[in-house]
């Protein structure tokens, strides 16, 4: 089983023992130790690795990266100001710290190697499993949304019916989350597909209310963020099938 969030919280502890008496290094190592991106993907690669969850482990890891990166930046730069400092106690600070940020980032340089090898081995043994989405209540929310913002639960008929007839966007998305649920990779591509097709017939009916609406500006506003949703949604779930695909 995966310790990395063990391991890591181990190999920043020593940076506690921080002596300065400066203030603004103190804030500075301060900083540094609230930093807690780091277990949040930690724990949550830990956890994906358990469900043998390929996609949680690619995004634990990416999130794991970019969080590392800000780590090791903020850290190198309070070691290269403590080392330019005539201070002495900055002097003492400087050594203790130089050597323990050798031990930290080596310790994090191991554990996105094994990170990365655990989503080999998952996909190796043929136990990925798919993230479960949420993309149906997504697209309710975007829909709750244009409501609020536009005081109009039902837009008229002379506009469009679309909320009343949603293009099957509905049926697509709750088949689309109820194959993740059963991590079946088929069922995913095939409704990947409905919802492609519904997600296109539901913007060309917005496209045309924007064109033919005589509605006020704020209104044509929440049809345009309406959509955007839509496309937000779309590119999230293009990545579920990507991986549903095996890429």
């Amino acid at each position: 089983m995966a310790d990395w969030l063990t391991r890591w919280t181990k190999a920043k502890a020593p940076l506690k023992k921080f002596t300065s008496t400066s203030k603004p290094n103190k804030a500075i190592v301060a900083k540094v130790m609230a930093l807690s991106a780091i277990e949040t993907a930690l724990s949550a690669a830990e956890k994906a690795v358990t469900n043998s969850d390929e996609s949680g482990i690619k995004k634990a890891y990416q999130d794991y990266v970019k969080a590392a990166s800000v780590f090791a930046g903020v850290l190198t730069g309070l070691v290269e100001k403590l080392s330019k400092s005539q201070d002495q106690t900055d002097q003492t600070d400087y050594m203790q710290i130089a050597s323990e940020m050798v031990n930290i980032l080596d310790v994090q340089e191991k554990i996105r190697k094994e990170i990365m090898e655990e989503v080999k081995k998952v996909k190796q043994s043929g136990q990925s499993k798919l993230e479960v989405t949420t993309y149906g209540a997504d697209w309710q929310g975007a829909k709750k949304h244009f409501e609020s913002a536009t005081g109009k639960k039902k837009p008229s008929a002379s506009l469009a019916l679309f909320f009343r007839k949603p293009a099957g966007l509905d049926k697509a998305f709750a088949a689309f989350d109820t194959a993740t649920r059963k991590n079946d990779a088929a069922a995913v591509i095939k409704a990947g597909t409905l919802v492609e097709k519904a997600a296109a017939d539901y913007v060309k009916t917005l496209k045309n209310v924007l064109k033919e609406s005589k509605e006020a500006e704020d209104y044509k506003t929440a049809v345009k963020a309406l959509e955007a949703n839509i496309q937000t949604i779309l590119n999230r779930l293009r990545l579920t099938v990507k991986s549903a695909q095996g890429g």
